[in-house]
């Protein structure tokens, strides 16, 4: 059984149909990828899956039960961690500080015997920011920031991490090392859901990988399926992702 699983998620605004009928699992273990063109619905699955927006149908369950009544803190306390497309930082506290506060108010309900300063410590030692951990996050740039986010995120001990656009702002070495990450952690059998416009980045560490195009799901696949799929290349990818084209 998958540890996420989202069954049939119609979202409306006004007349408008933003998710149409769209199911996906995440598996523990997996990098499951979520991609498609702007505007697509990736965001407002995400926002449905953790609690920020309701749907007008269908059902998002974790672990088998049903989650979709459930308030984003109690989402959280149940394992789900996500990070936004836009940057969202304690920004005049510092790199170690924002873990922190993450690390002291998941004492609530993760059992940790570590103090948060420890677990801080560890985790921006994990994503690589060790070298800037007391600089405050409002001066670290973009790909660092996200790293910030990232380690914050795993403060909360998550079993499920939603990560609506990682890489932006990040440089080419920077999405090497976050990819690394990614690898690390669903090695340690955590599901990670990935949306992502970085194709390089999507194909090189998903398992699996669905396509949505005006709020529906255009495809499903490994990356090679996916890659193959004339209806994806025509509507996101362009040609010059088709398998066999580039290395």
């Amino acid at each position: 059984m998958a540890l996420l699983e989202v069954r049939n998620i119609t979202v409306t605004f006004g007349g408008v149909v933003a998710v149409n009928d769209v199911s996906f699992d995440a598996e523990g273990g997996r990098i499951t990828g979520l991609i498609g063109p702007n505007g697509a619905g990736k965001t407002t699955l995400f926002n449905v899956i953790t609690g920020l927006q309701r749907a007008v149908r269908g059902q998002v369950l974790l672990d088998g039960a049903e989650i979709s009544n459930l308030a984003p803190y109690q989402r959280a306390r149940r394992g789900m961690a996500r990070t936004f497309q836009r940057l969202e930082l304690f920004g005049t506290l510092t790199v170690r500080e924002n873990v922190e506060v993450a690390a002291s108010i998941a004492r609530r309900w993760v059992r940790e015997p570590d103090a948060p300063g420890l677990v801080a410590e560890r985790l921006i030692e994990r994503v690589g920011l060790t070298a800037v951990a007391d600089v405050r996050a409002d001066a670290l740039p973009t790909g660092q920031g996200r790293l910030v986010e990232l380690a914050r995120s795993l403060a909360t001990q998550p079993r499920l991490l939603l990560l609506d656009e990682p890489a932006s702002g990040q440089s080419t070495t920077e999405t090497e090392h976050f990819a690394d990450v990614l690898r690390d952690l669903s090695a340690g059998g955590m599901a990670v859901v990935l949306v992502e416009h970085d194709m390089t980045l999507v194909m090189n560490v998903c398992e699996y990988i669905h396509v949505l195009d005006f709020g529906s799901t255009l495809a499903a696949g490994n990356p090679e399926q996916v890659r193959a799929d004339p209806a994806v290349l025509a509507a996101y990818l362009g040609s010059e992702w088709q398998t066999g084209a580039i290395a």
